[in-house]
């Protein structure tokens, strides 16, 4: 019942003195969420997943690169220790399937990430972002 639980073993400061017990769930990809749903088109998605934001995103080529995902949200920052995914990791995933990807600023303003960089490897504080997949070329 902890909006903290994670599939990693919480092992970062924020999670220091809190009880987490083990428990097994079961876990579903993206892709195959799409197809037991018959989803053709998805407009947004947002992803709260506490670090395993990455395999969610692995589990969803086949929605991502098909157009499927219109946009997302994902956050980046201390469940990515626990994790161990870089930013790099993420942006390089959704840049390959076509996606801008946007930082939110603590203004609500959506900064474009048009590059990677190490200076976005940030992980005392969580950050929020927004990705959108780009129109096919003409």
């Amino acid at each position: 019942s902890d909006t903290t639980a994670s599939l990693y073993p919480r092992a970062d400061t924020y999670g220091r003195g809190r009880e987490y017990r083990p428990l097994e769930v079961a876990v579903q990809s993206l892709d195959e969420f799409t197809l037991a749903n018959h989803l053709q088109s998805v407009d947004f998605m947002k992803m709260d997943v506490e670090g395993a934001e990455f395999e969610v995103l692995q589990g969803g080529a086949r929605s991502l690169g098909g157009g499927i995902i219109r946009a997302l949200s994902f956050e980046f920052g201390t469940s990515n220790v626990n994790s161990r995914v870089f930013f790099r990791d993420l942006w390089t995933l959704l840049h390959d399937h076509r996606f801008d990807v946007f930082r939110m600023a603590p203004t609500g303003r959506l900064l474009g990430v048009v590059r990677y960089s190490e200076e976005l490897e940030f992980f005392a504080r969580t950050t929020t972002y927004f990705a959108k997949r780009r129109a096919k070329p003409s």
